[in-house]
């Protein structure tokens, strides 16, 4: 699984959240990603989460090597550091992340091994 296109990488994710009907984390998570139209990228990691610094964000991880999936739901995001961001007990480096989409309420970035979805609650 190699260079997909974010639609692509999250089809299968989005398509298990339909399947869950009125499940309230999935009808959360589709209002991010479900109708939203990739724009251009702009911006970047850091600056789209200093913008939520203190802001919870549910994530969806994708395994771009075997498809495995991983989604903690309301970390909250601190932005404080300069190389990188810690989103509850995780701390994720800037280097390396290509954003591939991002909006007001959804960023798409991706690197060598996964392609990750942040959405602003």
């Amino acid at each position: 699984m190699t260079n997909l296109t974010a639609q692509e990488t999250f089809a299968p994710v989005i398509a298990k959240l339909h399947g869950l009907g009125d499940n309230p984390v999935a009808k959360t998570l589709l209002a991010g990603l479900d109708h939203e139209v990739y724009p251009e990228p702009k911006g970047t990691m850091k600056a789209w989460m200093a913008a939520h610094h203190g802001n919870e964000v549910h994530t969806i991880q994708v395994d771009d090597h075997n498809g495995n999936v991983w989604t903690p739901l309301g970390r909250m995001v601190d932005a404080s550091k300069a190389s990188s961001v810690r989103l509850g007990e995780s701390t994720r480096d800037y280097k390396g992340m290509r954003v591939m989409s991002a909006s007001s309420d959804l960023l798409i970035v991706s690197d060598d091994w996964h392609t990750i979805a942040y959405i602003a609650k």
